[in-house]
């Protein structure tokens, strides 16, 4: 029974990171790792952007954005999906050994595995985050095996992790709550190793914590940095869930430890994992998959022998939280069958859901640009247009600031994409179609394309590059 539900969570795992979809932050990251591997070296300076930005761009994700640029020299976006799989198995095979230990059973760990699949449904994407959601089961299993060089392995773990994404801080949170278990002197150990580790970062000791700081202002912008109680049950209903099922189950749980006076018994539990989900989860929606990590802990409060006595309650928990993976893997066989192969495989994915066919008429002009857009296309115009192109935000939210990113998030205003186009001088609006009949005529906007993915305009008020695109119209 333990290799076959291993097994099938490794499936589950796979499936859904070979699925990951290709959101606004996929096409920056690979344009950036690209322009490392052409130049042997990270950008010195603002690569995609004709927005006034005073610093050079940071390295938060940078050996990741290089991997993926390789791999897709090399294979194309089907060796990037192979990659996301890889990933995939890698968490949920971590998630389900961490469940069967602490449980001592596998359907233990067939809930735990289920559960970080379900909360962390959200993350399988294609980009830099995905490690993240892989490496937090895995440095935790790394963590509660006592086994010479485990220091060693933490430290390379932790080091690792710190430039491939700024998740990492998982790590010495994950190290540091074992100091609350049953050998702290070797926790001590791991600790320190975990913390020289997220040091080892181009961008210096404290980067990743940096990092974090900036994301605080910006909370407001990007709903996945927001709490979880900021959102209501029907947006999350897994996470609030998961969170009311270990409640549940905990409350009862401590009391019996109070009850008995057990202070070894809970410590053995290793509760510092729990409170670390639990932080993180009240820290953003997108750390909710860590809750995974308090089920494991009160499953080990429980013990081998509660555990089996309440089996069908863990097999029917087991079963409601793989329901959120296997409708996702449906919707995406559903897709698959509508659009084929090419849904997945294909270069042309990558610019699904994009205006494709407008930024190619852009750049068949040959004109340079200063572009203003929504910034979810500003990743995608930046890798088919940039350098001769100049788009103006993306995802890169702490790149721009608070200030910066707060009054570009609301462009899907026309009156307010209208306004800051002028205040910085953009020569050229890239807008949803939708936007023009009422538009055009309200703000003079001057239409030069329109597609079903988008449309091209100039503004009324001439811009320094006007001339040009009429010289580069008139010679078609």
């Amino acid at each position: 029974m333990s290799r076959g539900f291993h097994a099938f969570v490794m499936l589950v795992g796979a499936l859904l990171g070979f699925t990951a979809v290709m959101d606004m932050d996929f096409h920056w990251h690979l344009r950036l790792g690209q322009l490392a591997l052409e130049h042997g070296a990270w950008p010195t300076v603002e690569p995609f952007s004709h927005l006034p930005l005073p610093t050079a761009p940071d390295h938060q994700a940078w050996l990741s954005d290089t991997l993926m640029a390789a791999i897709h020299r090399y294979f194309g976006v089907g060796g990037l999906r192979i990659a996301a799989a890889a990933l995939g198995a890698l968490g949920a095979s971590a998630a389900f050994r961490l469940g069967a230990r602490r449980g001592g059973t596998p359907l233990a760990g067939l809930l735990v595995a289920a559960m970080w699949m379900a909360l962390g449904d959200d993350r399988f994407r294609l980009r830099p985050d995905l490690i993240t959601l892989a490496l937090v089961p895995v440095m935790a299993d790394l963590l509660d095996r006592e086994s010479p060089g485990r220091t060693l392995r933490v430290f390379g773990l932790t080091a690792l992790w710190t430039n491939l994404h700024p998740g990492a801080i998982f790590a010495p949170l994950l190290a540091g709550g074992r100091l609350i278990g049953p050998n702290p002197k070797a926790a001590v150990a791991t600790f320190a190793a975990s913390v020289v580790g997220l040091a080892i970062h181009p961008d210096g000791p404290s980067a990743l914590l940096a990092y974090a700081a900036d994301t605080t202002p910006l909370r407001p912008l990007i709903p996945e940095w927001r709490r979880l109680a900021d959102f209501p049950v029907r947006d999350f209903p897994a996470a609030w869930a998961a969170l009311a099922a270990v409640a549940l189950a905990a409350l009862p749980t401590l009391a019996e430890f109070v009850r008995r006076r057990d202070g070894k018994g809970f410590v053995a539990c290793r509760p510092g994992d729990a409170a670390v989900a639990l932080l993180t989860t009240w820290t953003g929606v997108r750390f909710v998959f860590g809750l995974h990590l308090a089920a494991a802990s009160l499953l080990a409060a429980w013990g081998p022998e509660r555990v089996r006595r309440f089996g069908a309650a863990v097999a029917l928990s087991a079963a409601a939280f793989l329901t959120v993976p296997v409708l996702h893997l449906a919707e995406e066989a559903r897709a698959v069958a509508a659009f084929g192969e090419d849904r997945l495989f294909g270069e042309a994915s990558a610019g699904r859901g994009y205006p494709v066919a407008a930024a190619t008429w852009i750049r068949t002009l040959g004109v340079p640009l200063n572009l203003a857009h929504p910034p979810a296309w500003g990743g995608y115009l930046a890798s088919m247009l940039g350098p001769n192109c100049r788009t103006a935000t993306d995802g890169r939210v702490t790149r721009f600031g608070a200030a910066l990113a707060a009054e570009w998030s609301r462009v899907d205003d026309p009156a307010l994409l209208e306004a800051v186009a002028k205040k910085y001088a953009v020569d050229m609006l890239v807008i949803p179609t939708a936007f023009l009949p009422k538009n055009a005529e309200r703000f003079g906007w001057i239409p030069l394309y329109a597609g079903n993915d988008g449309a091209v305009v100039v503004l009324r008020d001439a811009s320094p590059r006007r001339e040009a695109v009429r010289v580069a119209l008139g010679r078609r």
